[in-house]
């Protein structure tokens, strides 16, 4: 233990005498560096321990500044795996547009060309219906002549 320190002339002897008492109790109820109190646990020396065991200078403020930093840096991760994901999602996109670019070229392709047909067909049924009516109207002309011939032939004695 150290050396009783010797009271000040500015203070009485008595408070002198309590205040040193108070610190060498102090002293005396700390473990020194390496010794164990209670259930085993290990102190470091009060120089390098600050206040709720954190190492000098580190206090409780600078470790929630520490984890709120460490909290920014994953939503900066977090934010940069979003920004890629949207750009290959964009990507994905833009490649789907160049696929509807061509299918619709290719649906316009395909309606004009129905629409040529459907054109061509009213045109070979309209050429088909007078062509009928033609033949109908030759197959009545026709039957008109043999129904005359036939006529003429009975008339004719042979």
């Amino acid at each position: 233990m150290a050396a009783r320190p010797q009271p000040t002339p500015a203070r009485s002897n008595a408070a002198s005498t309590h205040c040193t008492r108070t610190i060498e109790v102090v002293r005396a109820s700390r473990p020194s560096f390496g010794q164990t109190r209670g259930r085993g646990r290990k102190f470091a020396p009060a120089s390098s321990a600050g206040r709720f065991g954190y190492a000098r200078g580190v206090e409780p403020k600078d470790v929630t500044v520490e984890i709120l930093k460490d909290i920014r840096e994953e939503i900066r991760g977090v934010r940069e795996e979003v920004r890629s994901l949207r750009d290959d999602t964009n990507a994905r996109f833009e490649r789907m547009d160049a696929r509807f670019v061509e299918m619709n070229a290719r649906f316009e392709v395909i309606e004009t060309t129905l629409r040529d047909l459907a054109q061509q067909m009213v045109m070979l049924a309209r050429g088909i219906k007078t062509a009928l009516d033609a033949r109908a109207d030759v197959e009545r002309r026709l039957e008109d002549v043999e129904r005359r011939l036939s006529d003429l032939e009975r008339r004719q004695p042979s």
